[in-house]
């Protein structure tokens, strides 16, 4: 008899924890919705239906969780050893994929925002191909004086390279801040996983589509801008960062004329991103645009997000997010103002989202209790 009733009553039980699922996610799964929207509207409204393609990603999620899943792991499994002090980290991991990771409600939590963040991303991709079209680049000028003027009449590149002027320490800045890329999808992987509590992964979802739409395609889009180092080309103006770009050139020559695998990937793929700028095709990565910088505001949410889970984990994260700052100058891609701001704007994303989902957990449905939402000690 209590079989039977167990039988009956997991599935009843299964219905409340999705529900639950759903409910903490809807904030994140709304914005990406509207966003969606909004971007297929401003493309055929403005003429430029042929930048959007909404299944740009869709083809690249299963090589995402190839590069992201292990890192997520790798991250998962570094946060119970250095953060919860687990004395056997891969046998709590066991426990937590048989908890977490197998049941129904989890495996619906998990697939719904991959799906969803895959259309997502492609919907950024094509809105960022538009911006230089729809609001041509206007402020880079301006930014450089701003540049100039908070940072005491010196410009801030020349700054970064008082002390890191060769090839070992610009490929070593250079690594950093293309490995950025799988630090920043392998860290969203393992929130969506919901093992470092459904709440705070709630918050970080929340926080993360939040950033991509209002750093980096509203705040992009206001505050149009492609970067230092097409500064020449855009504004015709006596190029004050040309010094800059000839030292990296300079820097790199000998190794790109040995064919070395090693050389400073930033040149050419700010060279292939401004070919790319003048079709009127979208590819995955493709767009220029500088401030607000969204390597930097990604960087310091993931340090956010570090910060609350903890103290050393989160002192790390910053560590990593302050050299992605230091890089993205240092490399030409952004003026410092464009991180400034950035940092800024997306920490008070990044509370603005912490209320809300704080709202949602302190009014839960009669579908289920809170305990239900996060993971057990």
């Amino acid at each position: 008899m209590s079989v039977i009733t167990s039988e009956a009553i997991a599935p009843r039980r299964w219905i409340g924890e999705i529900v639950s699922e759903l409910r903490l996610l809807s904030p994140f799964l709304l914005v990406v919705a509207l966003y969606v929207i909004a971007v297929m509207a401003t493309g055929y409204i403005t003429g430029f239906a042929s930048h959007i393609k909404l299944t740009l990603y869709t083809s690249a999620t299963g090589l995402s969780m190839t590069v992201g899943l292990p890192v997520a792991l790798v991250i998962y499994y570094l946060y119970l050893m250095i953060v919860a002090r687990e004395k056997s980290p891969i046998a709590r991991m066991g426990r937590d994929f048989r908890t977490y990771i197998i049941t129904p409600p989890a495996l619906i939590g998990i697939t719904v925002p991959i799906v969803v963040i895959s259309y997502f991303a492609s919907a950024f991709s094509s809105f960022k191909g538009m911006i230089g079209a729809l609001n041509p680049f206007y402020l880079d000028a301006t930014l450089a004086k701003v540049d100039q003027v908070i940072h005491f009449g010196i410009q801030p590149w020349r700054i970064t390279h008082l002390f890191f002027n060769d090839f070992a320490s610009a490929m070593t800045i250079n690594f950093a801040y293309n490995v950025w890329f799988f630090i920043i999808w392998g860290y969203a992987f393992c929130q969506i996983f919901g093992l470092m509590g459904r709440q705070h992964r709630a918050q970080y979802l929340l926080s993360f589509v939040l950033c991509w739409v209002i750093v980096g395609s509203v705040l992009a889009f206001i505050l149009s801008s492609a970067g230092p180092c097409y500064y020449g080309r855009i504004t015709g103006l006596p190029d004050p960062f040309a010094p800059l770009m000839q030292k990296l050139y300079a820097i790199d020559a000998p190794h790109v004329a040995s064919g070395s695998y090693w050389h400073l990937w930033s040149l050419s793929v700010q060279e292939t991103l401004w070919k790319e700028q003048f079709q009127s095709t979208t590819s995955i990565g493709s767009g220029i645009s500088a401030m607000p910088s969204m390597h930097v505001s990604m960087a310091y949410l993931l340090a956010f997000s570090a910060m609350k889970l903890g103290k050393w984990f989160g002192r790390v994260m910053l560590a990593y997010a302050i050299v992605i700052s230091f890089g993205s100058v240092y490399l030409g891609w952004h003026y410092a103002v464009d991180g400034y701001v950035s940092i800024v704007v997306t920490y008070l994303i990044w509370r603005l989202s912490g209320h809300v989902v704080d709202r949602l957990n302190s009014e839960p449905s009669k579908f289920f209790s809170r305990a239900s939402i996060e993971p057990a000690a």
